[in-house]
C-alpha cells in the first residue's frame, strides 16, 4: 500500500502491558520514599545516642548521606533502565500490530480506499483496489473519491461520501469505472476513525458482478421452471382431453368404416358415411396435435436427418407461406441422425415456418432456414425453454429466422400457449404443437426476438452417435380374413366395444365383453382357456388396464394382448411396465387398423 498514511492503530494488549510496566516502579518509588523518610526521620537521633563524640559524629553524618546518594543512585539507574526495555517491548509490539493490520488490509479481498473525512482525498489504498480501479496505487492516492465512480454519478456519490463521513456504517450498492471505462458493480460500507485530531473515512467496495450475474440467472431460471410447470399443467389438460377425445372418435371412425363395408357402392348413405370418416379423421389430427403438446405425441421412432426432414417439406410450404415471403434454406448435409418421428419433426418445420410467415404479414421479407451441429454446455441449455434438465453434448439444431414485427416481452411469454395468436383466432395449437413434440423428443427450444426487427426460433435435438438415418416401413396391404375364436374386448366406452365386436364378428371372432378392469380379470380367468387374444384399454375403472395385463399374466400368459389407449405406444407400454404385450393399437382406429393388427398377433 501507499505510504502516505500511517494508521495508529490501539492495542488493548500493548496498552495493558504500558500499565503494567509503569505500576511496578510506582511501587519501588513508594516503598523508597518511605524507607527513606524513616531513614532521614530516625537515623540522626539513633546516631546521636550511639555516637557522643562530634568529630566521630560528624564522620557518620557524610558517610550517612554518601550511602543515601549512592542507594539512590541505583535505584534510579535500575528504574530508568527497566523503563527503557518496557518501552522498547511496546514499540515493538505497537510496530508488529501496525504491521499486521496493514498485511490483512493489503491481502483483503475486497478493495479497500482510506480517504480525509473533510476533503475527500483519497490517502491509501490496498492491492484488491488497484485491481478493481485497473490503475496503480501511486495514482489513486490523491485523487477525490467522487473521480472513482462514474462521471455523470459525480454529484450524487458526494452527497453519500458526505454521509459516510458524518455516521459510517452506511452500506450501499453502486458503481465504480475501470480505467478501461467499463463500469464495475460494487456494494459500498464505511466506517469513520478519529485519528490525532483528524477524521478518516475507510470506505470497503466489494466486487458483486458474479453475484449479480448469478442472481440474474437464479432470476431466468425461476422464471422459466414457472413458465415451464405452467405448460406442463396445460399439457396434463390437453393429453386427458385427447385421450376422452379419441375413445370418442373411436366409435364415430370405427362405425363409420365398419358401415361402408356393408353399404354399397351406390348408395346415397355411401358419401355421408365417407363425409363421417374425413371428418373423424380431421379430428384425430387434432387430438394427435393435443398429444404432441403434452409430449406424448411419439409414434414412429427412428433415426432422421433434420436437413432431409426439413428439404422433404419444403414442397409441402407453397400454400401455407405468404406469396410475398422469401424462403432461404441452408442445410448442412451430412449432420448426426435425431430420434424421431418423422411426421412430428415435419410439423415442427411447418409450424416454424408458418409462425414466421404469419410475422411478415402483407409485408415482403425474408424467412432463413437453418440446420446444423452445435456441442451446448449446461449453462446454455438452461438458458432455453424444455433445456433445464437436459444433459450438455452435442446437439442438431433447426433454426427458423424472419424480418417480421417481432415480439415484446409480453407476447414471448404467452406465444407457446395453445391456441394463442397474435393474428386472429382459429389457427390451431401451432407454437404450442412445437413445444409438446420438443418435449417428447427430449429437445429444447430458444426464442430470440426484438420488435420491428424479426424473430428467431430455434429448436435443439440430442444427437444418436453412430447412427445411420433410415427409412419409415412399409404399411401392410389390406386383404380380406375370416378366422374363428374368441376374443375378449375391455373397454369402458360402450362405443369402442359395439364397433369392435361388429369388426371382429364380421372376421368370424366370437366377442365376450368387459366394462372394466375388474370385469375383464373375472372373465378371463374364467374363459382363458378358449380365449384367442384380449383387446384391453389401458384407462379403465376399477382396475387399470397395466394392472388387468398382470393378472392376466398370472392366470395364463400365453394369450396375446393387444393393448389400446388414446395416448401414444410409448405411453402405453411405458405404463405397462415389464408385462408381455402382443401389439398396440391408437385411437381412433379404423376396421381395417384393427384387422391388420390382429392378424399380425395371430400370424394369419
Amino acid at each position: 500500500m501507499a505510504r502516505a498514511w500511517e494508521p495508529a492503530v490501539p492495542n488493548r494488549k500493548i496498552l495493558a502491558a504500558r500499565l503494567t510496566d509503569l505500576g511496578f516502579p510506582l511501587r519501588v518509588v513508594t516503598v523508597y520514599v518511605v524507607v527513606a523518610g524513616l531513614w532521614i526521620l530516625l537515623s540522626a537521633p539513633l546516631l546521636g545516642a550511639l555516637v557522643h563524640e562530634k568529630p566521630i559524629l560528624v564522620v557518620f553524618e557524610i558517610a550517612k548521606g554518601w550511602l543515601f546518594v549512592l542507594i539512590t543512585a541505583l535505584l534510579l539507574y535500575w528504574l530508568i533502565r527497566r523503563g527503557a526495555e518496557a518501552l522498547r517491548r511496546s514499540e515493538q509490539a505497537l510496530k508488529d500490530s501496525e504491521e499486521q493490520h496493514r498485511l490483512l488490509v493489503k491481502m483483503a479481498n475486497d478493495a479497500i480506499f482510506v480517504a480525509d473525512a473533510e476533503s475527500g482525498i483519497i490517502l491509501d489504498v490496498n492491492h484488491a483496489a488497484e485491481e478493481l480501479m485497473g490503475r496503480p496505487a501511486t495514482e489513486l492516492v490523491g485523487l477525490h473519491q467522487t473521480e472513482l465512480h462514474p462521471p455523470e454519478d459525480t454529484e450524487q456519490y458526494g452527497q453519500l461520501f458526505h454521509i459516510h463521513a458524518k455516521s459510517g456504517g452506511v452500506l450501499q450498492d453502486g458503481w465504480v469505472q475501470h480505467n478501461d471505462g467499463h463500469r464495475v458493480p460494487v456494494e459500498i460500507s464505511a466506517c469513520t476513525i478519529d485519528l490525532g485530531g483528524r477524521r478518516i473515512v475507510q470506505g470497503i467496495f466489494r466486487d458483486v458482478t458474479e453475484r449479480n450475474r448469478a442472481e440474474a440467472e437464479r432470476r431466468t431460471f425461476e422464471a422459466q421452471i414457472q413458465h415451464a410447470q405452467r405448460l406442463e399443467s396445460l399439457g396434463v389438460l390437453a393429453g386427458g382431453i385427447a385421450h376422452d377425445f379419441n375413445n370418442l372418435l373411436a366409435g364415430v371412425m370405427g362405425n363409420a368404416s365398419l358401415a361402408q363395408r356393408v353399404v354399397p357402392p351406390e348408395s346415397p348413405a355411401r358419401e355421408m358415411l365417407e363425409d363421417i370418416e374425413t371428418a373423424s379423421q380431421r379430428a384425430a389430427e387434432l387430438t394427435s396435435q393435443l398429444l404432441a403438446y403434452s409430449g406424448k405425441g411419439r409414434f414412429l421412432i427412428q433415426p432422421l436427418d433434420l436437413s432431409q426432414i426439413v428439404e422433404g417439406t419444403a414442397r409441402l410450404l407453397d400454400a401455407a407461406v405468404s406469396k410475398k415471403a422469401e424462403l432461404c434454406f441452408h442445410c448442412a448435409e451430412g449432420l448426426p441422425a435425431v430420434s424421431g418421428d418423422p411426421s412430428q419433426l415435419r410439423q415442427v418445420v411447418m409450424n416454424l415456418i408458418t409462425n414466421a410467415s404469419d410475422a411478415l404479414g402483407d409485408h415482403s421479407g425474408v424467412i432463413r432456414i437453418t440446420t446444423g451441429v452445435v456441442d451446448l454446455s449446461r449453462r446454455e441449455l438452461r438458458a432455453m425453454l424444455l433445456g433445464e434438465e437436459l444433459q450438455a453434448g452435442c446437439y442438431v439444431f433447426l433454426e427458423v429466422a424472419d424480418t417480421g414485427t417481432g415480439m415484446d416481452k409480453d407476447m414471448q411469454n404467452r406465444i407457446f400457449e395453445p391456441f394463442f395468436s397474435t393474428k386472429f383466432t382459429g389457427r390451431g395449437l401451432g407454437l404450442a404443437a412445437v413445444l409438446g413434440i420438443l418435449r417428447g423428443h427430449q429437445g429444447a427450444i430458444r426464442l430470440e426476438s426484438t420488435p420491428k426487427q424479426g424473430t428467431t426460433f430455434t429448436v435443439f435435438f440430442p444427437c444418436q452417435e453412430d447412427t445411420a438415418p433410415a427409412l419409415v416401413s412399409a404399411k401392410s396391404s389390406d386383404q380380406a380374413w375370416h378366422a374363428s375364436g374368441t376374443v375378449l374386448v375391455a373397454d369402458d366406452e360402450a362405443g369402442v366395444r359395439t364397433f369392435a365386436r361388429r369388426v371382429l364378428e364380421s372376421c368370424g371372432f366370437a366377442v365376450v365383453e368387459a366394462t372394466d378392469g375388474r370385469e375383464a380379470v373375472d372373465v378371463f380367468r374364467q374363459c382363458a382357456d378358449t380365449i384367442t387374444a384380449v383387446l384391453l384399454d389401458m384407462t379403465m375403472p376399477k382396475l387399470g388396464g397395466h394392472e388387468a395385463l398382470r393378472k392376466f399374466a398370472d392366470i395364463c400368459s400365453d394369450v396375446p394382448v393387444i393393448l389400446s389407449s388414446g395416448y401414444t405406444e410409448e405411453h402405453a407400454i411405458k405404463d405397462a411396465g415389464s408385462q408381455h404385450v402382443a401389439a398396440f393399437i391408437q385411437k381412433p382406429y379404423g376396421a381395417r387398423a384393427l384387422i391388420d393388427t390382429l392378424k399380425g398377433v395371430l400370424g394369419a
